[in-house]
């Protein structure tokens, strides 16, 4: 999914972001701040923060653009998935919860 939003980022990794991967303005320039991205055949709306032109700090995916239900949430250390990442059945309840440090898994729950 590589849309632009509001504030003319391009990009977004889903989730799936490796450490060398950067986001930027059409003109080249490194973004800087908060993102959004839509999926409009998935009804997925994505928000999170980019430091330095890679994903850092809090991410949240929800089920469609009302973001009443909350999909995917973690965070970011430099591009790097890092922490503990919940992902959501519709109903709220957690169906999966996956630990990294520094973009290595370290486990999985069910």
């Amino acid at each position: 999914m590589n849309e632009k939003n509001d504030s003319g980022a391009c990009g977004s990794c889903g989730g799936s972001c490796g450490g060398d991967e950067k986001i930027a303005y059409e003109a080249g320039n490194i973004f800087q701040g908060p993102y959004n991205t839509y999926d409009p055949e998935e009804d997925i709306f994505t928000e999170g923060e980019i430091k330095d032109g890679r994903q850092h700090g809090e991410y949240i995916e929800y089920y469609g653009m009302d973001k009443k239900i909350i999909r995917v949430k973690g965070s970011y250390s430099n591009g790097l998935l890092h922490g503990e990442w919940l992902y959501y059945e519709k109903n709220g309840e957690v169906i999966k919860v996956d630990i990294y440090n520094e973009g290595r898994l370290l486990e999985t729950r069910k």
